[in-house]
Formats: structure tokens, C-alpha cells, sequence
């Protein structure tokens, strides 16, 4: 697939999905099919898969942000206490 906007090669596989997605779309809106459809039945179709594009979206970028997180090789804790171990596919809440 080739991206409609420029995104740097390196990072492009985070956000296939979304424009996957977004590709989707616009062939829809492209389409014979769509040209009969009144704009009602339009944005009925814009605001059912908009959405859901634009979390996918959301999600590449935090995809691309925990791939280029720097991994430390140790954190120290409040309590002075080096740590080294470091859990794997762990969630946390965005801040």
C-alpha cells in the first residue's frame, strides 16, 4: 500500500492499520454504490468507521512511542533501591 501523506518508511508499519482502514473508506466514498446514497446514508457511513480509524491512528502512535521508549538498564526506586528487572508487555495508563 502506498501512504496517502509522507511518513517516514521506518515508522510506516505502525500505522498500516489505520490507513488500511482509511483506504477503505475512501473507495467506499469513491463508489458508484456511494454516488446513489443519500448524505444522510453518508454520514451515517463517516461517523460508524471514522471512529474506529481514528483510534487506530491513536494506537500507531503509541505503537511507535513504546517501540523508540528508551529501555533503561536500571531505575532506582524512592526507596534508593536499584532495580533491573523489567516486566514485558505491561500496560499502563497514557499521561
Amino acid at each position: 500500500m502506498t501512504f496517502p501523506c509522507h511518513i517516514d518508511e521506518n515508522v510506516q508499519e505502525y500505522y498500516f492499520d489505520s490507513f488500511e482502514a482509511l483506504n477503505e473508506l475512501s473507495t467506499y466514498m469513491a463508489s458508484s454504490e456511494c454516488s446513489e446514497s443519500t448524505f444522510g446514508d453518508i454520514e451515517s457511513v463517516i461517523h460508524e468507521k471514522g471512529p474506529e480509524i481514528l483510534r487506530q491512528l491513536a494506537q500507531g502512535h503509541l505503537n511507535q512511542r513504546a517501540a523508540e521508549e528508551e529501555k533503561k538498564e536500571f531505575i532506582t526506586g524512592e526507596d534508593g533501591v536499584r532495580r533491573t528487572r523489567r516486566r514485558k508487555d505491561c500496560t499502563r495508563k497514557i499521561e
